[in-house]
């Protein structure tokens, strides 16, 4: 029981946090960089890799992805509500 109570927190810290990130990555300005030149310079800078894209472009997606990984573990909340046996046979 105590197991459950755990995950289904942890968890939901997590989805908590990765939406928080999720929504400061595109709404708001929270992962700017404070010195402006070095956002402008980001904005106009491609990497080696490729010139499809822009470092900015490739620093959004990276806190995106990772806020989506965050949210990912968030679904083990209801998981260890409905099917907490799963859970334990699995890990």
């Amino acid at each position: 029981m105590i197991e459950q109570i755990l995950l289904i927190v942890g968890a939901s810290i997590f989805g908590v946090l990765g939406c928080a990130h999720l929504l400061y990555t595109f709404y708001t300005n929270k992962f700017d960089a404070r010195d402006e030149p070095v956002t402008s310079s980001m904005k106009n800078t491609s990497p080696v890799l490729t010139k499809e894209t822009t470092m900015w472009k490739a620093w959004i997606g990276f806190n995106a992805s990772h806020s989506l990984g965050a949210m990912l573990v968030a679904f083990y909340a209801p998981l260890a509500v409905t099917s907490m046996q799963v859970i334990r046979e699995n890990v």
